[in-house]
Order: C-alpha cells, then sequence, then structure tokens
C-alpha cells in the first residue's frame, strides 16, 4: 500500500510552485475520483484528491486536521494555509478540501470551479454503501488506537475522517445527509463567480468538461465517455486492502518493538554481568 511507502510521509510544499486552476468542489461519491482520472488525461498535475492524503501525502491529513479544528473555532483559514497542502496542485477534489469551498475561492479567484453532481437519494445510497460503514465500524478505532500506540505514519487519517463527519454531518448521517448534500451544493453555486462554474455529472462525457476548460478533446478520446472509476464495490474493495496492509504494518511494527525490546534486555543484562551487578534478592 502505497500509505506506507517512505514517499508517504514526505512533507508537501509550504509554497505555490504551479497556479491552481481548478477547483472541483463537489462532495465525495459524486464521480470525484473518475473526474481526477480525467484531468489528468488533459494535462493537470498535480490532481489532488482525498485518496492522495491517505496514500501518498500522509503527512496532509494532520495539515487537514489543524485547518478543520481552526475553522471549527472560528478562525479564518488563509490561501497561506491551503498553500501549504495544495502549493504543488493545479487541481483539486474531494473532501476535505470541498469543506472550505469559500476559501478555496477567494485564494484561488482565477481558478475555476466544477461542482459534481447527481440525484440526492443515488448520493445517499453510495455514500451509505461504501463511507458510512468505515465510520461506523467498530474495527476503526481499534485500528486507529493501535496506530497511535504503534505512532504510525497513518495515525492522522481517522482523526481527519471523524472531525469531517462531525462537522458536516453532526455524527447523524441518516437525519442530515441529504440536506447538507444539498445545501453544499447550493452553497458553491452561490459563492461561485459569473461564468466560473460548471455543474457536472460525470456521465455528461468529455464535451462539456473540455468546452469548460478551454481543452481540445482528445482524439483518441471522442468517441469514448470519460473514465468511470470508484464504484461502491470498487471502493469497498480499495477500503479492504487498505485495512488489510495497515494491520500487517501494525503488526510488523509490533514484531519490531519486541524484537528491539529483547535486544535491549539481552544488552542490559550482558553490561549487567560484566560489571559485577547483581539483582537485589528480595526474602
Amino acid at each position: 500500500m502505497a500509505a506506507l511507502d517512505s514517499k508517504a510521509i514526505a512533507f508537501a510544499p509550504t509554497t505555490r510552485t504551479v497556479p491552481m486552476k481548478v477547483l472541483c468542489l463537489g462532495m465525495g461519491r459524486t464521480g470525484t475520483v473518475s473526474l481526477r482520472e480525467s484531468l489528468r488525461t488533459l494535462g493537470y498535475w498535480e490532481v489532488y484528491h482525498t485518496v492522495s492524503a491517505i496514500t501518498t501525502r500522509l503527512n496532509d491529513c494532520k495539515l487537514w486536521y489543524d485547518l478543520l479544528k481552526k475553522k471549527a473555532a472560528g478562525g479564518r483559514v488563509t490561501r497561506e494555509d491551503l498553500d501549504r497542502i495544495l502549493g504543488d496542485c493545479q487541481a483539486v477534489l474531494d473532501m476535505p478540501a470541498a469543506y472550505f469551498a469559500e476559501e478555496l475561492i477567494e485564494a484561488y479567484p482565477d481558478a475555476k470551479i466544477i461542482l459534481t453532481v447527481r440525484d440526492t437519494e443515488s448520493w445517499f445510497a453510495s455514500y451509505s454503501r461504501t463511507i458510512r460503514p468505515i465510520q461506523d465500524s467498530p474495527v476503526t478505532p481499534f485500528v486507529s488506537m493501535m496506530d497511535w500506540l504503534l505512532l504510525m505514519p497513518t495515525r492522522w487519517v481517522n482523526p481527519m475522517f471523524q472531525t469531517i463527519d462531525r462537522m458536516l454531518f453532526q455524527r447523524d448521517f441518516v437525519s442530515n445527509g441529504r440536506r447538507v448534500y444539498e445545501e453544499h451544493n447550493a452553497r458553491v453555486r452561490a459563492l461561485a463567480p459569473p461564468g466560473k462554474l460548471l455543474e457536472y455529472h460525470v456521465r455528461e462525457g468529455w464535451t462539456p468538461l473540455c468546452a469548460f476548460l478551454g481543452r481540445e478533446v482528445p482524439e483518441n478520446l471522442v468517441a469514448e465517455e470519460t473514465p468511470h472509476l470508484n464504484s461502491s464495490t470498487a471502493f469497498i474493495d480499495m477500503y479492504h486492502g487498505i485495512n488489510y496492509r495497515l494491520l500487517f504494518a501494525q503488526g510488523k511494527r509490533l514484531l519490531d518493538v519486541a524484537a528491539y525490546t529483547a535486544l535491549m534486555a539481552v544488552v542490559a543484562g550482558a553490561a549487567a554481568k560484566r560489571s559485577g551487578f547483581k539483582w537485589p534478592v528480595f526474602v
């Protein structure tokens, strides 16, 4: 799993190195993974997604967590804050970034805005099949606890997601999910400057996307649909794969700790014997 590679804990740049060109502010489960692949095909790079934070840029989870807490406390999230995470990115999608729609639009006024949408009931059903079981699983707090005990690089992933859940849905997705989804979309529509917004369903294909971005549809893709990725089944399979690999990594870390402790005990015992130290005998 990329999340456990050495590159996964590299720090993001602290300043902007490329212009931010596209803000994709739809919520998760609206085709954001598919849109990410489409933007890459059109030449945008880096294209930042939640998947980036939990696989190749794990340090970002702590940075997002800090920004979520800052906003919750009434603080102002600035372009400098956002550049610290997104400084090398030309496009950004999905949560937690979409939660900062107002801040992103203010920070990057020249960027175009895409709002990925789907029918509310369809979105609610997809979210309920995928993200909710992870949030509500009894395994999740156990894995998170082990992350912290073993100081794993993934230890900020769950706090980030739990904070998003609390701030969006007040920990009651069933009652609040539909309303929050519709209110989020309405807010993005209201925030977007005239002519800057494309409301987009990924099944609409390349033509409206390329027209909005001012790009030619690649000749080899004219007759093809845009990518359709990260179905509910694919999402669940990905999650299970990550969890299995993480549990394996935690087990390896436990063995490393046990081996190190045993080695230190042997070294200490040998040093004590050489120095003539005798352990006290209690009678």
